[in-house]
């Protein structure tokens, strides 16, 4: 047999709990249902072994929660997860591994009345035999506490999950299963948080970007100028090799680089030295190994290499020994490096 219900889910479960005759197991994210706890209690007082795994949350543990002492006082197991291990979002239950009720159902009022909702109910051995293999999983990667803790909302809780958490006490307050004050409690409490963030909020770093007008040399930079602060030149082993002039527009680009190996050396390092009227930066870009000393140890390369209008220097070059290509990215640091005006 299987059935889908789109009505009366609750009274579907409960049916199934009154059913059961030795041991259920439920798995479900939030239960806040009264009547379905109900349920679960007079069948741990027929002697029906309960397993419940669920959220140590604010919606199951705080103070609108169901009275989960009760349930473990009257002999029901309780296994809890938290986000920081992983989200809990199954809803099922298993009565005497021979039914099984599956689907977007938790057993919250806001699924009972707000919710468009659906399971699927079926006693298909093979199903609910998957399904007690997966609970029993689940057990094992959860855990119990010795006392039912009490969680209480953190700022973080009201930041995150305020709609689902206000829908869901809104639900129980229209059910008489919370006080009516309890959303302006709430309310209050996002407000708190609101203002607490409020106060110690810093932007996580300061714009890169300066802000208009620029000046570059003592002239106005035009909206969307970039221009280089710094000197970019090639490091050879006899010299070096101009690209890039202090003050170039970017972007730029430079193509067909010719480099030669002028020592016999089985490496070869391609460094950039970035000049800015008063100092040197250095910068390994590529390195190429292997290669071998040639008597001459002329090895020659054919590099490029472009800068775009946001500081990003592409360096790319090429072997004509083995014909490999190597190629890097480097963001430059605005400000220090390139200036822009947006």
């Amino acid at each position: 047999m299987i059935e889908a219900h789109f009505d009366n889910i609750r009274n579907l479960i409960i049916d199934n709990i009154r059913a059961s005759k030795s041991e259920i197991k439920i798995a479900v994210a939030w239960f806040t249902q009264r009547q379905l706890y109900d349920a679960v209690l007079d069948a741990l007082k027929r002697d029906v072994k309960v397993s419940l795994i669920m959220m140590k949350d604010f919606i199951n543990c705080g103070i609108y929660g169901l009275p989960l002492q009760s349930f473990v006082d009257n002999g029901g197991n309780l296994h809890f997860v938290t986000s920081r291990c992983w989200t809990m979002h199954n809803k099922f239950c298993l009565f005497d591994n021979s039914m099984v009720i599956s689907g977007s159902y938790n057993w919250t009022y806001s699924a009972e009345t707000r919710n468009a909702e659906n399971v699927i109910a079926t006693d298909d051995d093979n199903v609910c035999s998957r399904f007690d293999d997966y609970f029993d999983r689940l057990w094992e990667e959860s855990f119990a506490e010795e006392t039912i803790p009490n969680v209480e909302i953190s700022s973080e809780d009201v930041m995150q999950d305020f709609p689902f958490i206000k829908d869901e006490v809104e639900a129980m307050v229209k059910s008489d299963m919370t006080p009516q004050d309890a959303i302006n409690i709430l309310t209050k409490t996002k407000d708190n948080a609101n203002a607490e963030v409020a106060k110690i909020a810093k932007p996580v770093m300061p714009p890169l970007s300066p802000v208009f007008p620029v000046y570059y040399d003592g002239r106005q930079l035009k909206q969307g100028e970039s221009i280089m602060l710094k000197a970019i030149a090639l490091r050879l082993a006899n010299g070096s090799l101009e690209l890039v002039k202090r003050g170039e527009q970017l972007p730029f680009s430079k193509g067909n680089i010719i480099v030669v190996n002028e020592e016999s050396d089985t490496n070869e390092e391609f460094i950039i030295d970035m000049w800015s009227g008063s100092s040197w930066d250095s910068l390994t870009l590529l390195r190429f190994e292997d290669l071998p000393p040639l008597p001459d140890g002329r090895i020659k390369f054919k590099a490029s290499l472009s800068i775009s209008k946001k500081g990003l220097l592409s360096f790319s070059a090429y072997c004509y020994y083995n014909g490999q290509t190597k190629k890097e990215e480097i963001q430059l640091v605005e400000s220090k490096d390139f200036i822009s005006c947006k």
